[in-house]
């Protein structure tokens, strides 16, 4: 079985997410409140809190952010961002080495779009439909 160059499986993948962040979007969208379950915080927040995370620290989910519909994201992540918990179990320990690689990548991808589009892909349309439709 030939494997597929890793640019191909990045961009599958990226497309698979895009379609979890766009599902979580609905999610959001039915919940009554600030949380997947409502007013109630719960484990699925705090779950959902590290893959957004990671997304925010990779730049990837800037990147949704200008590609997709998945504004109630963008509003629930900052809403998990300005929990006083954000600030002591995150911010207060968020390691040199992350922050530096982070202001890094951003710059190169800023100074040299060609590096963004071979991490990320060309640019996609926000209308358009994500490659599968996946549900929770």
């Amino acid at each position: 079985m030939a494997q597929k160059p890793l640019r191909e499986m990045m961009h599958q993948s990226r497309d698979y997410m895009r379609s979890h962040l766009q599902t979580l979007d609905e999610a959001l969208a039915q919940a009554d409140g600030d949380w997947i379950l409502g007013d109630q915080f719960s484990l699925a927040d705090i779950t959902l809190t590290c893959l957004l995370l990671r997304l925010d620290e990779t730049g990837w989910l800037s990147w949704f952010e200008q590609t997709a519909h998945i504004e109630r994201v963008t509003n629930y992540y900052r809403r998990l961002q300005a929990r006083p918990a954000w600030t002591v179990a995150i911010s207060d320990h968020a390691h040199p080495i992350v922050t530096r690689a982070k202001i890094d990548l951003s710059s190169a991808v800023t100074a040299d779009p060609s590096l963004g589009e071979s991490i990320y892909g060309a640019a996609q349309s926000s209308a358009q439909p994500a490659t599968e439709a996946l549900s929770w």
